[in-house]
């Protein structure tokens, strides 16, 4: 596994708008009160690494702290060391999710 070329201090990706209600995601993910799945959280931090070169190697370890409705603001933090990365989702100030992955580069 090549050690990813990145800056090391991290950044955030933010998504003002959200995830659609509207969104095919959604669909039989709790009619009446639709919560976004957390593999479309998992999904939106894979895009952003790609975005960088890197790809999500493991997930090894993912807590949720409290659901994300749809059209609510989100944001992605990450965290790069190496190839461990930290990632959290945010509603605002609120901790959504945490994760703890593994990364690779997308050439490997």
């Amino acid at each position: 596994m090549t050690t990813p070329r990145l800056r090391q201090d991290g950044w955030r990706a933010e998504f003002p708008e959200g995830i659609s209600a509207d969104a095919a995601c959604l669909d039989g993910h709790f009619p009446g009160d639709p919560i976004v799945p957390g593999a479309v959280l998992l999904a939106l931090a894979a895009r952003e690494l790609a975005n960088e070169g890197l790809k999500v190697a493991k997930l090894r370890r993912m807590k949720f702290h409290q659901p994300l409705s749809p059209d609510r603001a989100l944001a992605i933090s990450f965290e790069i060391a190496g190839v461990r990365a930290r990632v959290t989702w945010l509603d605002g100030e609120d901790v959504l999710a945490r994760a703890q992955l593994t990364l690779s580069t997308n050439d490997h």
